[in-house]
């Protein structure tokens, strides 16, 4: 062997080991934590929940009401009127343990002419630690065409987050959407 064959080995081996060190080391993508929403296609991002040292044990227990969401919807699309229109409301609660519970319902809106309510109702009871813990609401309109018809027609939203409702309390919440 040569000084110059040696030479290009050398060279080669330290190529393959810092290429092999800056792959492994390369750029990490940072993951989101979250879950994907069947129903909308939708990601929700988990909010993340910091560490807290100063939370009362006592504030552990069960809280239950009613979130009550009344969706007012104007119907402007030319949706027939034998095609029915739904409404959803999801509430997620977030404790500052990391406990994350969701509810969900969905009922059929009550049409007259060119506007349409419905009222959604969650009934909960949710065992968590109330230290600063955030109920999150999102709602969602939705038609769909009957078989013949591919077309539906929909709209999501998101109300700003509130805090835990004391226990036995009925918290009501309007919205207005045009479809």
């Amino acid at each position: 062997m040569n000084v110059r064959s040696t030479s290009l080995r050398a060279v080669l081996a330290l190529a393959t080991i810092a290429s092999t060190s800056a792959w492994a080391a390369g750029p990490q993508k940072a993951q989101i934590p979250g879950y994907l929403d069947a129903r909308t296609g939708q990601f929700v991002a988990k909010p993340q929940v910091a560490a807290q040292t100063d939370l009362d044990p006592l504030a552990v227990g069960t809280y239950g009401g009613t979130l009550s969401l009344r969706i007012n919807i104007t119907l402007k699309s030319s949706v027939p009127a034998d095609w029915p229109i739904h409404c959803t409301q999801s509430a997620t609660v977030l404790d500052m343990t990391g406990t994350t519970v969701v509810n969900q319902k969905t009922v059929k809106a009550t049409r007259s002419g060119s506007t349409a309510t419905c009222t959604v109702n969650i009934n909960y009871a949710w065992l968590i630690n109330n230290t600063n813990a955030q109920v999150h609401t999102t709602y969602s309109v939705l038609t769909l065409g009957d078989s013949s018809v591919l077309e539906n027609i929909d709209v999501y939203g998101t109300l700003a987050p509130i805090a835990v409702p004391a226990n036995g309390q009925t918290t009501s919440r309007t919205v207005a959407v045009t479809l």
